[in-house]
């Protein structure tokens, strides 16, 4: 069963025997997936998406620091063949961008549906159904937060790292490793990255010897590597994952 209609048979299950009034679809499925979930399930009022890492804005002025391509407006609205629109956000990846999303239900609703803060948009809802203005009343334009040093740190959250920090630094993961006198990129929107071409030089001649080719999905490289001294730890930021590559 493909995901449409994995999450088309939940959502039916929830309003026929659950009585639920309003459902947001979260998954890591990809925008086209997204996209063709809020067309085809009726039953959907908001699809919140990752995987593809779509970057969503909607003006012309990108936050600071943002240098994403635009792949569609956030939200994307999509009309249901009903004539009821669906609103589809995108998460990105790494963390780089929060939303932020309103969503105000009527009273009988919020009897039965804790209050819900997403992003960039503001929909009224009657007796559980979306009624969506896109250019009038109901609808607040609002843009991805970007995450940068702007945002002020959570002293509990640093608290909690201190820890962590500690435990690299005792272990040398913080000593220099390597130097590299260009930045090291991963690559995006379907271009080559000059780290993807190191790591899989790496595999090619430190795992295996007499190996001709090697493979790096991009997904699989989560950051990259700025001039300078390259750390155990920024090794670790590139490959957060425990996969090993063995002879």
């Amino acid at each position: 069963m493909d995901e449409v209609e994995s999450v088309k048979q939940e959502a039916k299950r929830l309003q026929s025997e659950e009585g639920v009034s309003i459902i947001i679809a979260t998954g890591h499925a990809g925008y086209d997936i997204d996209l063709k979930m809020a067309e085809e399930i009726e039953e959907l009022d908001l699809v919140v998406g990752g995987h593809s890492h779509t970057f969503l804005f909607t003006g012309e002025d990108k936050p600071e620091g943002s240098i994403e391509h635009v792949s569609g407006d956030y939200p994307t609205y999509v009309e249901q063949p009903n004539g009821r629109v669906v609103p589809v956000v995108q998460v990105y990846c790494y963390s780089k961008y929060l939303g932020h999303m309103e969503l105000n239900f009527d009273k009988e609703v919020i009897l039965n549906f804790p209050t819900i803060q997403f992003s960039n948009l503001i929909q009224n809802y009657i007796q559980g159904e979306l009624l969506t203005e896109v250019n009038g009343v109901g609808v607040s334009f609002a843009e991805p937060i970007i995450l940068n040093s702007s945002i002020p740190m959570d002293d509990e959250i640093l608290e909690l790292m201190e820890t962590w920090i500690q435990n690299l630094t005792d272990a040398g993961y913080k000593e220099p490793i390597a130097n590299t006198t260009v930045f090291l990129s991963k690559g995006d929107d379907g271009y080559e990255g000059n780290l993807g071409n190191l790591v899989t030089d790496a595999l090619r001649t430190c795992a295996w010897e007499d190996t001709t080719i090697a493979f790096q999905n991009n997904g699989g490289i989560r950051s990259t590597l700025d001039i300078g001294e390259i750390t155990g730890e920024d090794v670790f930021s590139v490959f957060p994952f425990n996969n090993t590559v063995d002879r």
